[in-house]
């Protein structure tokens, strides 16, 4: 993964975070300047990177593509955590209230859950998990994680947290939130575990880790709130202990994670593409270089569902491939061996999300070749 300028700028402040948490454990801070600081300081990171994230959707195609509705969602839910940890400061800092909850900081807090949610779901279509979802094993992981992570969830905040004492009598605001964090909790931990497990054997390339970072975030914010309904429950939360380190951590890897999307342009021609060098380079006939051609085109127009208008950069990018035009007026041009120009553009699709953008590829060459038993060897090609 490579590391852009915005991503060593958010690992570089992260470090800082963890070295100021540090000093605070040092030093047994408690009802400290330097403890709401860092509560406030943490808060920055989900508000500085969906700024980012924004600035990268025109890349992506804005909402024209799963992967550039994801990135806005994700976004658009790491600003509305960032403003309520804004909230969250105000009180403790003007309002003299050092764990205000609930809160109108929870207000801001709990949208960031549902945004969080249909941002992963869009991410999922890039990694090809409706691919393994026709498989046996598959459907026994939607049934089976859910109930995982609900038991878990009710050991963790039932039964640790609480001391299997849970109160429906309590005040309206806060048993509301007392049951709506929980629940988008086990939401998208399940998501992002059910993301990762299907898309384990398809997700690679150069966007592999960016979403496994982001999955783990999830991950790590999941038990972050636990954490919090757990210190809160007993009185012992205060601003800048290890739950706060938890949220930090969760907000540096989504972040890390989201920023990590950065695309810069590629106006390199491919050469040299591993496994192509053996093609033959016999001159395809008409019919054959014309049905390469409806593939080609196909697989652009699939593409760019997917990923925007990177999939023509990245066509463009193919030797031997000429490509101009809109998706909705996508006009391309052969030169030389159709085969190894198809390998090409397939091998160049891999380069962003691995096998998952080789599945999206066969499905595109599945929808040209139907009823056309002629044409089957092509995709004995891919």
């Amino acid at each position: 993964m490579n590391l852009n300028k915005k991503a060593l700028f958010i690992i570089f402040f992260y470090i800082l975070l963890v070295v100021w948490w540090v000093l605070i454990s040092i030093f047994h801070l408690r009802d400290t300047i330097y403890n709401t600081s860092f509560a406030f300081a943490y808060g920055l990171i989900p508000i500085i990177v969906a700024v980012f994230g924004f600035q990268e959707l025109k890349r992506w195609g804005f909402l024209k593509s799963s992967m550039g509705k994801a990135i806005l969602f994700i976004s658009f839910g790491l600003l509305t955590w960032g403003i309520g940890e804004m909230i969250w400061s105000y009180y403790n800092f003007f309002l003299l209230v050092e764990v205000p909850y609930p809160s109108l900081a929870d207000v801001s807090f709990i949208l960031s859950w549902p945004l969080w949610t249909v941002g992963t779901i869009y991410l999922s279509f890039a990694t090809g998990v409706k691919y393994e979802l026709k498989n046996l094993s598959g459907k026994l992981q939607i049934l089976i994680i859910p109930f995982i992570v609900i038991i878990l969830s009710y050991y963790l905040l039932v039964v640790v947290a609480r001391q299997n004492v849970f109160e429906f009598d309590s005040d309206i605001l806060k048993l509301f939130f007392d049951l709506a964090y929980p629940v988008w909790d086990v939401i998208i931990l399940t998501i992002s575990i059910i993301i990762y497990g299907l898309s384990f054997k398809l997700l690679g390339g150069k966007y592999k880790y960016p979403i496994l970072i982001i999955l783990f975030g999830f991950v790590i914010n999941y038990f972050a709130d636990m954490g919090f309904s757990y210190t809160t429950t007993l009185g012992i939360h205060y601003n800048g202990n290890w739950v706060d380190l938890l949220f930090a951590t969760a907000m540096f890897l989504l972040g890390l994670g989201l920023v990590s999307f950065n695309t810069p342009k590629n106006d390199n021609k491919l050469e040299n593409i591993e496994n192509t060098a053996d093609l033959k380079q016999d001159k395809f006939e008409s019919a054959q270089r014309n049905i390469i051609g409806v593939i080609i085109k196909q697989i652009i127009t699939d593409q760019e569902k997917i990923i925007g208008p990177l999939a023509i950069e990245y066509a463009k990018s193919v030797s031997g491939l000429s490509v101009s035009g809109t998706v909705n007026q996508l006009e391309i041009n052969l030169s030389g061996n159709g085969s190894k120009t198809l390998k090409d553009l397939v091998e160049a699709y891999k380069d962003i999300f691995g096998n998952a953008s080789v599945s999206v590829v066969k499905e595109s060459v599945a929808k040209v070749l139907n009823n056309k038993p002629e044409y089957k060897g092509i995709l004995e090609q891919l």
